[in-house]
């Protein structure tokens, strides 16, 4: 995942809370990932200084500062990876990244990282057709197309269902 820029990810809540509880939170993007060929994998990573941060804004601003501390890390000294990222941005922009991070994480995970978000759920829930395996009374009422007809079609009996 690139590093955040936008104060309403849930990624930014979730950090700052993390790092507000005493937990150093790291963030390694995806294309600062490298594999040596003794099997170690590492990243350049970054993070705030230990502290308390009253808003996402000024975690963020701190973030992608001076203040912020740089350093490569290497997968066995994690505790905990949570694989987060945004499959929307990241189809056109950069395809390669979704399964480069799902990788990432089984090799944490062969590596005896606690893997939040597992790579094998992620693997298999790679679009919006995985959600039609749920039962139907727990599933949304969804449609899945690119017909620009169709979705106007649906969008229509929804809203008209909804007057009702």
């Amino acid at each position: 995942m690139s590093i955040l820029k936008k104060s309403d990810y849930t990624t930014t809540l979730i950090a700052k809370t993390a790092t507000n509880m005493g937990h150093e939170v790291s963030y390694i993007s995806i294309e600062k990932l490298s594999y040596s060929i003794n099997d170690t994998v590492y990243a350049n990573s970054v993070r705030v200084p230990p502290g308390q941060y009253h808003s996402l804004e000024l975690y963020l601003k701190i973030l992608h500062s001076k203040k912020a501390i740089l350093e490569q890390t290497t997968i066995d000294k994690l505790d905990v990876l949570w694989l987060r990222n945004d499959p929307a941005e990241d189809v056109n922009n950069r395809p390669w990244a979704r399964l480069a991070g799902i990788n990432f994480g089984r090799l944490a995970m062969r590596h005896g990282v606690l893997v939040v978000n597992d790579p094998s759920g992620l693997n298999e829930a790679i679009n919006k057709m995985y959600l039609q395996y749920f039962p139907e009374e727990v599933r949304p009422r969804a449609i899945i197309t690119r017909d620009a007809s169709d979705i106007k079609h649906f969008v229509d009996q929804r809203e008209r269902l909804c007057r009702a």
